[in-house]
């Protein structure tokens, strides 16, 4: 299992698309997760959620404990917090970060050659 972890807030255009680039990638949806990790946005940010909830492995977690505090480290840490136990890897993406089709597919491959760390994709 890999866990994607989009940090975000008040992105709520970009964030949809980088959530709809991540739903659409080659690897089957079994193989990884994605959460939205929010920090208390108040643009509509959570609609991102509720559109492609029922379409893949997604979560949602609002940091509402600290409002219109973006710090992006506690947001990212947040999001791992919820991720599957059973999580091999992380990829953090920046909510305006929109990856080809095949990005996950290519970090699995690497991950299983034991490269760690990143992954540089090219068009």
């Amino acid at each position: 299992m890999i866990s994607i972890v989009v940090p975000s807030r008040n992105r709520r255009v970009n964030l949809l698309n980088t959530v709809d680039a991540l739903v659409n990638q080659s690897v089957d949806k079994d193989q990884y997760e994605i959460i939205i990790s929010d920090d208390n946005s108040d643009d509509g940010s959570f609609e991102v959620y509720t559109q492609y909830k029922d379409s893949r492995r997604l979560k949602y977690v609002n940091n509402n404990t600290k409002p219109h505090s973006w710090n992006a480290s506690i947001v990212r840490n947040l999001g791992a917090m919820v991720a599957d136990p059973d999580t091999k890897a992380y990829i953090f993406v920046d909510s305006d970060v929109v990856l080809p089709r095949t990005a996950i597919e290519t970090y699995l491959a690497d991950l299983s050659e034991g490269l760690k760390g990143y992954t540089y994709l090219e068009d």
